[in-house]
């Protein structure tokens, strides 16, 4: 997991240039989860331990929490990537749902926090980190 509103783009090994800050990674053996964000050194900034039960961690989605269309997502990858995918148009799929999105509900009830990266922001960047990583 890495967010792009922090344009932090250190990491460990292999993963280093992602445009955004690294949150939580799983190579192989080891995982490395990002448990302090200090943006002004001046300033404290805490992640809140859980109050209750016997969790010890807690997964946030960071999605823009706007739904899009298959189609679109793939038309945003095309005009990122300058390629066009082959599209093989066949009935919706038993098991697929019709609909689905980023739910950052407990990201901004513990956090007041909304993301704002748009579509096109989010896959260009992912785009150019992959490219500058896998295609040198």
């Amino acid at each position: 997991w890495y967010t792009p509103q922090i344009p932090v783009s250190a990491g460990p090994e292999r993963y280093w240039g992602l445009p955004g800050l690294i949150l939580e990674i799983n190579a192989g053996r080891t995982t490395m989860l990002c448990t302090e964000i200090i943006i002004n050194p001046e300033d404290v900034v805490e992640i809140k331990k859980p109050s209750k039960g016997k969790e010890t961690y807690k997964v946030y989605n960071i999605g823009n929490s706007q739904p899009i269309s298959l189609l679109d997502f793939i038309d945003t990858i095309e005009k990122s990537t300058g390629k066009t995918a082959q599209r093989i148009m066949m009935p919706m799929q038993a098991g697929y749902v019709s609909q689905a999105w980023a739910n950052v509900a407990h990201l901004k009830t513990d956090y007041d926090y909304q993301p704002t990266t748009t579509l096109d922001v989010g896959v260009d960047a992912f785009v150019k980190w992959y490219k500058s990583y896998y295609c040198k």
